[in-house]
């Protein structure tokens, strides 16, 4: 009798562990979205000091694609994202700690351009002012 539990308790845990397995599914695996089917572009802030910083993407079918930027781009977004906003057909990307906004075509999620900004000037939340002029708040003395 305790063979048998024993038996089941093993074919028990297998199956589990093919199913659980066979479930998992590398969100990463997509290196490319259509922005024209993203419902919400998630800026994730990342940790301090590990340039970790992301762009996640939702499609209109609830799948999260993680890593856009850097699926698109081949190399992170920066330290630490604070904000997104809409400019035009740009996304503009404030990263502190890496001093500097980064600037991406929303029909593809491609950098455009990288603004640097001066020494220990951490940019932070951003407002389109309209036509070529933003306000963009200081992160941290």
């Amino acid at each position: 009798m305790k063979n048998y539990f024993s038996l089941i308790s093993k074919a028990l845990t297998a199956l589990f562990l093919v199913a659980g397995m066979a479930a998992c599914s590398d969100m990463d695996s997509d290196p490319w979205v259509s922005p024209s089917k993203v419902r919400v572009l998630i800026g994730n802030e990342g940790q301090f000091m590990a340039s970790t910083a992301s762009l996640s993407a939702i499609n209109y079918g609830d799948t999260m694609i993680n890593n856009v930027f850097r699926n698109v781009n081949g190399r992170p977004l920066g330290d630490v994202a604070k904000a997104v906003i809409e400019v035009g057909n740009y996304l503009v990307i404030s990263v502190g700690n890496s001093q500097k906004l980064e600037v991406v075509s929303k029909s593809d999620f491609r950098s455009v351009e990288t603004v640097r900004m001066p020494a220990f000037v951490d940019p932070s939340y951003m407002c389109y002012l309209g036509g070529d002029s933003m306000a963009v708040s200081k992160g941290y003395a």
